[in-house]
């Protein structure tokens, strides 16, 4: 027991300081995914819905899904149902694949979602000239689809892994854009997985960086928020419920302001998504 505090006492240290840090020039991901949840179907299989826009400057190719429960991917794409190979994704469109259209079909799932509320997913791209990109991303299990009466999306969401304990920490970053008209606050979090969830800013003072909460944020309107590891704001995970093991998935809930509540699930890992070469070398 000695020896697990004595990590969570390093952990914790070590979660500061990567949080904490000036904020450096970054720009979104070429793709954004969003929205995204996986309903149950019959005989082991499941549909998997999301939308994903590319903001780059050529098409993307989708070309495997891939979970620890499945083996057999297949597509529902203009009422015909085939084996998946690979899905475009044309520069300057937004893609959705819904409950009333297009859709992913994931088998050999099993009883595998009956007793979980998310899962992990990681969607591989070929992303052109010898580059692919593999998007680990969190999909709340549903029966129906997530509620979506508002212009608020989240997206690139992670979390570092952590073991619970008493004064446990561990830090989860994401990207909010604000679509609408109207500028919005987001206020709080909730997460099953730990006790409370605050938002922090990082600041310097001279040589010196911290960290504080701070009570809201402002999201406004058709304005991209980032609090993701290379911005000065991040959320705080504090007092884990439960240890947050490599691909494993927390849920969580944003409030905002305006009375929006969007629930996603949040993909722990041990370091943002990236795109490689196929030599392994990153690629930004």
């Amino acid at each position: 027991m000695k020896l697990k505090y004595l990590f969570i006492f390093v952990l914790s240290i070590w979660i500061l300081d990567v949080t904490a840090k000036p904020s450096e020039a970054h720009e979104p991901s070429e793709l954004i995914i969003y929205d995204v949840w996986i309903m149950p179907a019959s005989e082991g299989t499941a549909n998997l819905y999301m939308t994903i826009e590319n903001r780059g400057d050529h098409t993307v190719n989708l070309i495997d899904v891939i979970t620890s429960f499945s083996a057999s991917v297949e597509e529902y794409i203009d009422g015909e149902r085939a084996d998946f190979e690979r899905f475009a994704f044309v520069t300057g469109e937004t893609t959705s694949f819904d409950a009333a259209g297009n859709t992913i079909l994931i088998s050999e799932f099993g009883d595998a979602l009956e007793d979980v509320d998310a899962i992990a997913l990681t969607l591989v791209f070929d992303m052109g000239e010898d580059i692919s990109y593999e998007a680990t991303i969190g999909a709340i299990v549903a029966q129906t689809p997530l509620a979506k009466e508002h212009e608020l999306i989240v997206y690139n969401s992670w979390g570092r892994f952590g073991f619970s304990g008493e004064g446990s920490v561990s830090g989860a970053y994401l990207v909010i854009e604000n679509q609408g008209e109207a500028d919005d606050r987001l206020i709080e979090i909730q997460s099953d997985a730990v006790a409370y969830v605050e938002i922090h800013e990082s600041s310097m003072s001279g040589d010196m960086m911290s960290m504080s909460p701070v009570e809201a944020i402002d999201i406004p309107a058709k304005t991209i928020v980032d609090l993701s590891e290379e911005s000065d704001y991040h959320l705080m995970l504090i007092d884990l419920q439960r240890d947050l093991m490599i691909d494993e998935v927390i849920t969580m809930t944003l409030i905002f302001e305006s009375g929006t509540e969007v629930r996603l699930a949040v993909p722990i890992m041990m370091q943002p998504n990236h795109a490689t070469h196929p030599s392994g070398e990153s690629h930004d």
